[in-house]
């Protein structure tokens, strides 16, 4: 006599009612698809023909060989996802173990399911507890089908198993669960867990070791690794809270985030995670949310714009850290107009109107046009004021300059600089810095002397409206080495007026420098 599922006594006959009710969806429903769709899910080429064996066996009403071949292609599959987790580089302890003796018992051919599947769950977290309490059903399932039982399997049956395992089991990548973000915790504890701090490198290295874990454990990730950076900080004695000398763990953990802030199936959500936003908030480090943003600059466009707003006004206010500073440079495309226009403001009190030393090193950093155009105007203009103090001020900035500064000021101004500082050597006040120039030459804006032969050679007025600086002029370009200049500027006020040779000799007359009187004569005719 056949029996089927109600023939069994009462514990026998709750476990299968388990099974149709709650594992195989009451043998209806969802489990009622196409079978060959279910093979095109199954990326591995030995699992799929496995599995397609099982269909074969189902359309040929052999139901209970359909089972067993599905349960079958199944556990061989997680086995081998399993042996893969293990050596990914990833795995903890447990699981090596875990997975070794699978292997073992495998070797001998003895049964090794339920190890399999209790060691995906518990060690691996492949899979979750109900879709391991399910595979264990069917483990039950397929002792019953494979042995003579006496139990009937319905198509049902058969088309669930094939459906429910391909989904839990065949379907899936070979990833860890939160089990690797605990190992992964603890590895990045290594000084050596990045091989460089770059961008480019942390991400690669973070690609290669998210591999192995389920995307949909990204924003657990998150949290751990902020609240890891929240625990270093907290634990750091006050003197060891700089970045650069804080421990491994918060410095890799850092990192990790910037390379998941650039990671495609990361960056999506990334800004979104309560955990991300509150570190745009921390008073201990709030340069932390910056260093993020720094890592894919095009995410602000993401942001809301609360968040946006806080970003904005934390790097507001650290514009005299550098790497602040390098961000808004990357920024500057993303920037809305009001945005942009507060940074520059701010920039501009810090940086140009003070015209502090290494003013000019700092806005270049910025690289934003006007506002070194603004400075560049600053140092001419103010190299021309009345107080000597504001002229050593223009003075050591303009030696400063950077050679992209310096690129946006014509010859004529060049020239028309140096003509300034000269004049600011003599005086009741003179500027001393500006005198050291002329006794000791022009330094690091030797550079300007082309210009002043340039500008010789084009126009002359210059020269004359500034004619009681000429002297001085004559004596620090000889100082920084360069007479031809000297001579260039003679010759040209010699065929510019009959007039101007006699005011030459008097500026030759009352110089010091002999080189002077012998490149005015070299120049003047006879």
């Amino acid at each position: 006599m056949r029996t089927t599922a109600r023939a069994w006594p009462n514990d026998d006959r709750e476990f299968f009612r388990e099974i149709q009710l709650t594992h195989l969806g009451g043998c209806g429903g969802d489990v009622i698809r196409d079978l060959e769709e279910q093979l095109l899910r199954i990326p591995r080429p030995e699992a799929r023909e496995q599995m397609a064996e099982a269909v074969r066996c189902y359309h040929a009403g052999a139901h209970r060989a359909a089972i067993v071949m599905a349960f079958a292609a199944a556990m061989d599959d997680l086995r081998r996802k399993l042996v893969d987790l293990a050596g990914s580089g990833g795995a903890s302890s447990d699981l090596k173990a875990a997975v070794g003796h699978i292997e073992s018992t495998f070797a001998l051919q003895r049964a090794f399911e339920e190890d399999a599947i209790a060691t995906a769950q518990v060690h691996a977290q492949l899979i979750s507890p109900d879709e391991a309490k399910a595979l264990q059903s069917y483990l039950k399932l397929r002792h019953l089908c494979a042995h003579p039982s006496g139990y009937v399997a319905t198509a049902e049956e058969a088309r669930a198993v094939i459906a429910r395992v391909t989904d839990s089991v065949l379907s899936r990548p070979a990833t860890l669960g939160m089990v690797f973000v605990d190992q992964l915790l603890q590895r990045l504890r290594s000084e050596h867990f990045f091989p460089a701090q770059d961008v480019e490198s942390v991400t690669k290295t973070l690609g290669h070791e998210l591999s192995v874990m389920s995307p949909g454990l990204l924003p657990a990730l998150i949290l751990k690794l902020a609240d890891a950076m929240r625990t270093e900080n907290e634990a750091a004695p006050p003197n060891q809270r700089l970045r650069f000398l804080r421990a491994p763990l918060y410095r890799n953990a850092l990192a990790a985030l910037s390379g998941l802030a650039t990671l495609p199936q990361a960056e999506a959500m990334f800004w979104r995670q309560r955990a991300v936003q509150e570190l745009v908030l921390s008073p201990d480090d709030p340069l932390t949310a910056l260093s993020l943003l720094a890592a894919r600059p095009a995410a602000i466009t993401t942001l809301d714009d609360i968040t946006r707003g806080r970003l904005l006004l934390v790097a507001n206010r650290h514009l005299h850290d550098a790497d602040v500073r390098q961000l808004l440079k990357a920024l500057e495309p993303f920037l809305r107009p009001g945005e942009r226009n507060d940074l520059a403001q701010s920039l501009k009190r810090d940086f140009v109107d003070s015209l502090a030393p290494r003013s000019p090193i700092m806005l270049a950093e910025v690289g934003w046009p006007d506002l070194e155009d603004a400075l560049v105007e600053r140092v001419l203009a103010q190299a021309r004021a009345t107080s000597y103090i504001e002229v050593n001020i223009a003075i050591g900035a303009a030696d400063a300059l950077t050679a992209g500064q310096v690129s946006r000021i014509s010859a004529e101004r060049r020239t028309e600089f140096l003509l300034d500082i000269a004049l600011k050597t003599e005086g009741t006040y003179p500027s001393f810095v500006a005198r050291d120039r002329r006794k000791d030459g022009l330094g690091a804006r030797t550079d300007f002397i082309d210009a002043v032969i340039e500008t010789a050679r084009g126009d002359v007025r210059l020269f004359v409206d500034k004619e009681a600086g000429l002297h001085a002029h004559f004596e620090m370009l000889l100082a920084s080495q360069r007479p031809d200049a000297v001579a260039a500027i003679i010759g040209a006020l010699t065929t510019a007026s009959r007039v101007l040779p006699e005011r030459a000799r008097e500026a030759a007359a009352q110089s010091t420098f002999p080189e002077i009187v012998a490149a005015v004569e070299d120049a003047l005719p006879v």
